[in-house]
């Protein structure tokens, strides 16, 4: 049974294969998933670097994809800023905080991470992002956007976000797009008031969340 199971699994990713190849905007989504580094292919150095205005704190921001150009022990550091982050607003929600899912989530074929390192090297914060097709539109669609409390509230989350649009208008996507619950305040405020996403008509009725998005 789990050998069949495997097989329809990969049945299926095979006809999602195919159908993104059937037309242009899916051959565009391949074309960016296929892609490893999209900040070295934009070549703006404005991106992949970051001088905080409180103390002139320098950052670099890197563009890595999942399985190639990666480091696999970054995975279990974003996880845990994930936990650490968002436990409290998972557990308040409808769904509850589901630890297996969110880790398989972060390992989710062809995604990707834009992670910025404070000049010890250390990461500070990161954003993953997946090229998919929603509603018939090309889209980049940001899974999370996290750093660390120490370095909150100095504008790595604002580069980071900036970054993630670029590579989406860069790769000819649509919209940029993500969901954040309805009680994360700060969640809403950050992408809503200051990076000018909407409420994407996506957005079912009767939940916790929002679907928002914004044209590219």
């Amino acid at each position: 049974m789990g050998k069949k199971k495997a097989k329809s699994k990969q049945e299926k990713q095979a006809r999602g294969l195919q159908q993104l190849q059937q037309s242009e905007g899916g051959r565009l989504v391949l074309k960016a998933r296929s892609l490893a580094d999209h900040l070295a292919s934009i070549s703006n150095d404005e991106l992949c670097r970051y001088i905080s205005p409180k103390d002139n704190t320098v950052f670099t921001l890197q563009c890595m994809q999942l399985g190639t150009t990666m480091n696999p022990a970054l995975i279990p550091w974003a996880f845990q800023l994930v936990r650490e982050n968002m436990h409290d607003l998972y557990v308040a929600s409808e769904q509850g905080w589901l630890e297996k899912s969110k880790r398989k989530e972060m390992r989710t074929a062809d995604m990707h991470y834009i992670v910025g390192f404070s000049a010890e090297g250390d990461p500070v914060g990161f954003l993953s992002f997946l090229f998919d097709i929603e509603a018939e539109e090309e889209v980049v669609y940001c899974y999370e956007l996290q750093v660390v409390r120490s370095h909150q509230h100095c504008g790595i989350g604002g580069a980071l976000m900036r970054a993630y649009l670029s590579i989406g208008q860069h790769a000819q996507m649509k919209k940029a797009m993500l969901t954040c619950f309805k009680h994360n305040t700060a969640g809403q405020h950050f992408f809503v008031q200051k990076n000018g996403f909407v409420v994407d008509a996506f957005t079912p009725d009767d939940v916790d969340y929002t679907i928002l998005s914004k044209a590219l």
